[in-house]
């Protein structure tokens, strides 16, 4: 009796275990759409995906959002068409072993909608983590989902999201950080008038100055939005209609209805910055103090999580200074499992991008996907 007990126990170990992670053939992939009990009660659509083979459960990962008011597909709409950044990588790494969670922002209620005002009374990375823990909890008893396999993968804003998450939950398989946040928010947006100062240029190339004729159409090029954003600081007012900006006084200091970009602008772009995170600015929930530390203060409180770092090479949102920042945390911090990807070529969404100017959100490219399950696969063991 004994010879067959080997085999049998095999084989009964064998469906236990169920779907194979990373398979040759990518499995059907199956949804189960639910709703989710958000912090203070709010309640918002969620979706779990996981492969159509065996009964699981299956080791899962959870996705946080970047900033805005983003939907559980973190739905873009930009000059290259639609991205949905999370619904491509739930479909990929459900087709390859892995349920995933993905939800909606609160006050988000689909692609595009959303009410406005209600989520920037709520905008905060202290809720946005509470409602992620919201999410985790609630979701961890869900038949697919292997609450002992739970990797927490945060993009952009999410990955301080992530990261404060993997603090407070230890057990992780896994954080994933795709995008990383690793100085401070104003810091890095200070990066973006780097990029937008060349930007201008182009568009004033006899005498770097531009006037509002120039500057609408530098704001209606196609470029990536850090450049749109801070240039659009520079106009008190734009319409389509009549294609030219009116530059704002805070850099046509002279009010000739031109901005020198050499002695109005370049001076002045420390004070833009601090005006966009002060009291009344557009970003004072990012400033110090109102916000999560960025990942590299709180790496030291990682070291018993795998820790894995995605920087595309061309971002113009988080720059590879970020992900450098990390790497030096997570040596200094002595940290045990972690890896830094670098893919060149690639912008925020790690999709192509020829430059931080051409990081206009392209679709995850295949090989990306192919490292980031590698890696996953690894630790999901």
């Amino acid at each position: 009796m004994r010879t067959f007990c080997i085999p049998l126990v095999l084989a009964l170990a064998s469906c236990k275990a169920g779907t194979k992670l990373d398979p040759r053939t990518p499995y059907a992939v199956q949804r189960d759409d639910v709703t989710v009990t958000l912090a203070e009660g709010l309640e918002t659509a969620a979706e779990v995906t996981f492969p159509d083979h065996g009964k699981g459960p299956h080791p899962t990962v959870l996705l946080l959002h970047g900033s805005g008011p983003q939907d559980m597909d973190a739905t873009l709409e930009g000059p290259v068409g639609t991205t949905r950044l999370f619904a491509d990588l739930s479909n990929a790494l459900s087709a390859r072993g892995f349920a995933v969670i993905r939800y909606d922002k609160r006050h988000v209620t689909g692609p595009g909608k959303f009410d406005l005002p209600a989520f920037i009374g709520d905008q905060s990375t202290f809720t946005f983590e509470e409602d992620a823990k919201r999410v985790l909890d609630a979701l961890s008893t869900h038949p697919r989902v292997d609450p002992n396999r739970i990797f927490v993968y945060g993009w952009s804003e999410g990955t301080v999201v992530a990261a404060k998450l993997a603090t407070e939950r230890p057990n992780l398989a896994g954080v994933v950080f795709q995008g990383p946040v690793g100085m401070t928010f104003q810091e890095n947006f200070r990066t973006w008038f780097d990029l937008a100062v060349p930007y201008l240029q182009r568009f004033s190339p006899r005498d770097d100055r531009l006037d509002g004729a120039e500057l609408g159409l530098a704001l209606r090029s196609a470029a990536s939005q850090p450049v749109h954003i801070t240039s659009a600081m520079l106009a008190v007012s734009y319409t389509r209609a009549s294609d030219v900006a009116r530059p704002s006084p805070l850099v046509d200091t002279d009010r000739d209805g031109q901005i020198d970009i050499q002695t109005e602008l370049i001076p002045k772009i420390d004070g833009l910055v601090d005006l966009a995170f002060g009291p009344i600015g557009a970003f004072v929930s990012y400033a110090d103090g109102n916000t999560l530390p960025p990942v590299t203060a709180q790496v030291p409180q990682l070291t018993g999580v795998p820790v894995l770092v995605l920087q595309g090479m061309q971002d113009a949102h988080t720059p590879p200074e970020n992900a450098d920042r990390i790497e030096a945390a997570l040596q200094a911090a002595g940290h045990p499992d972690y890896a830094i990807e670098r893919i060149e070529g690639a912008g925020h969404t790690l999709g192509r991008a020829s430059d931080p100017i051409d990081d206009l959100g392209r679709p995850m490219s295949a090989a990306t996907v192919d490292r980031i399950v590698g890696w996953l696969v690894e630790h999901a063991k």
